[in-house]
């Protein structure tokens, strides 16, 4: 009984400090920036989800519910531009750079294919009165607030790393160009 606490002490001890050494070379802006920058990632699939389900019989009802979610998450997308853009006082480390890179990039994965799902239900939006309104202004606010994102924090990694975060944002402006072309904004 005595070795099995003294056992489960031990693995605590060990996983805690474990965990502090994982993120001591990541500031706690940085940490809550990327804690944001998952969310949104979750919201996005949530999102997708919504889209790729939406058909022209589902109605309005349906396409004010996507708009729901898709306010939800811009939401947290100027959340996360308040944490990543302003409380990020300092440029980043390469550690948090390469911790960064490994959630920014599902993000603008998943980015693209929202909005390659919305190009391919753009004619389906067009049969229900007022969705397509809703979707453009919704493309519109989400171009504003993931173009702002992806500037700041590309402008807060070293140098070495800008050629990544320039790919990153050339992927995520293709999709919202290719988008806007669809949807004639």
């Amino acid at each position: 009984m005595r070795f099995s606490i003294l056992l489960i002490t031990a693995t605590v001890v060990v996983s805690a400090n474990a965990a502090s050494i994982e993120k001591r070379g990541i500031s706690k802006p940085v940490q809550q920036c990327f804690s944001q920058l998952k969310d949104a990632n979750l919201q996005l699939g949530i999102v997708q989800n919504a889209v790729d389900d939406f058909t022209e019989e589902s109605g309005y009802y349906v396409a004010l519910n996507i708009q729901h979610k898709e306010k939800v998450l811009e939401g947290i997308l100027r959340d996360t531009n308040e944490l990543c853009c302003r409380r990020i006082t300092d440029d980043m480390t390469t550690e948090e750079v390469d911790a960064g890179t490994k959630i920014i990039t599902p993000l603008i994965t998943s980015a693209t294919k929202v909005l390659k799902a919305l190009e391919n239900k753009k004619d389906q939006f067009d049969s229900i009165p007022l969705t397509t309104f809703l979707v453009v202004g919704d493309i519109k606010n989400m171009d504003q607030l993931t173009g702002t994102l992806i500037d700041c924090v590309s402008h807060k990694v070293p140098k070495d790393h800008f050629s990544t975060f320039r790919d990153l944002s050339h992927t995520l402006n293709d999709a919202f160009s290719s988008v806007r072309y669809k949807y004639g904004i």
